[in-house]
């Protein structure tokens, strides 16, 4: 063989190996993303997150929507409960996760005795499940509960350069989240029901980076566009909260 063509062959090796030793895989960008929010050991110990902030939501003219906008409360804690309250100048919204019951509370403030409590179907409990683990278990355990991960190649997010990855749960249910390759910071999830979602800022909680702000926008079931905002005024980990907190409220009565 000539010098002409073991330099050639050389270079249609190096041309193979080297998309191999450069590709990160989906464990590889989940660890790194892990590592910029915090010590393995800090996040590992967090069994509950406890946030509370206002929430502004805007039509596709960027108008606020006040009945939707007001205050939010979320709870989650393992291995598998979440209370999300919000409340507007007219209606408190409450969805609730009790491990294996998902519930939803409707509470017109103006008209006490008008509240009304409702079982999700299948679908939203399903979507409720997956929120809640994708808050608690920072990337990782998706496998543990019948899902998986899966990289789904390099992109442009804001300028940055980011890697994609899929957290796949059960019933399909998809949230694709972009991380800066270079940091592992969250830049961009688009999640299950079409929406994107933005996180500004940060707080530093027992070791660990939360967001100070979070920015979606989405469509509603009638196809308009609106954004939402959520600004945090507190987070905490680590509070204990009784299963009651979770549990189906009581029916009311006729």
């Amino acid at each position: 063989m000539t010098l002409h063509r073991r330099f050639w062959a050389l270079a249609a090796l190096l041309s193979l190996l080297a998309p191999v030793a450069q590709a990160a895989s989906a464990d590889e960008v989940v660890a790194q993303a892990r590592r910029y929010l915090g010590k393995e050991s800090d996040i590992e110990a967090i069994r509950s997150i406890h946030y509370k902030g206002t929430i502004e939501v805007r039509d596709a003219a960027g108008t606020v929507m006040p009945d939707a906008s007001g205050t939010i409360e979320l709870i989650v804690q393992k291995p598998a409960q979440q209370l999300n309250v919000r409340t507007s100048a007219k209606l408190r919204d409450i969805v609730g996760l009790d491990d294996l019951s998902g519930w939803q509370r409707i509470e017109p403030l103006d008209q006490p005795g008008k509240a009304r409590t409702i079982i999700l179907r299948s679908t939203e409990f399903w979507r409720l499940q997956a929120v809640t683990a994708e808050n608690l278990f920072f990337y990782l355990g998706h496998e543990r509960r019948g899902g998986r991960i899966e990289l789904r190649g390099e992109s442009t997010i804001d300028g940055q350069a980011a890697v994609a990855v899929a957290f796949i749960h059960p019933h399909d249910i998809v949230f694709v989240r972009y991380f800066d390759k270079k940091t592992g910071r969250l830049l961009m999830t688009d999640d299950p029901v079409g929406g994107q979602v933005r996180e500004d800022g940060e707080m530093i909680v027992a070791g660990v980076r939360f967001p100070r702000s979070m920015h979606s926008s989405g469509k509603t079931t009638e196809g308009k566009d609106y954004s939402v905002a959520i600004n945090f005024t507190a987070i905490t980990v680590n509070e204990t909260f009784p299963a009651e907190r979770f549990a189906v409220p009581m029916f009311e009565s006729k």
